[in-house]
């Protein structure tokens, strides 16, 4: 039964996007587990949403590394989203 979930959970992460946008879902709610943080740095990130982008960006690289460039479309095309989500999510 374990062997068939590692089975199943390894095909699932065969596919770069998804693998990609897992690590930087993670990621994103890795950083709450550093709340609270300095005011100046929370203002930061509420009011630059490309602050927000470089840094779900350079984390979804180094996730990718070795990078190329199809990797590294890959990588804004999933930052990108995973900040759409989050907006939607904030605006509901």
């Amino acid at each position: 039964m374990t062997n068939q979930i590692i089975v199943s959970v390894n095909n699932i992460l065969k596919n770069d996007y998804i693998r990609v946008f897992i690590m930087i879902i993670t990621g994103v709610f890795a950083g709450y587990t550093l709340q609270p943080v300095p005011a100046w740095l929370n203002k930061l990130f509420d009011t630059s949403n490309i602050l927000k982008f470089l840094v779900l960006f350079l984390g979804g690289c180094v996730a990718s590394y070795p990078l190329t460039n199809q990797s590294i479309i890959m990588v804004a095309i999933c930052s990108l989203v995973i900040l759409a989500i989050f907006y939607g999510f904030r605006t509901i």
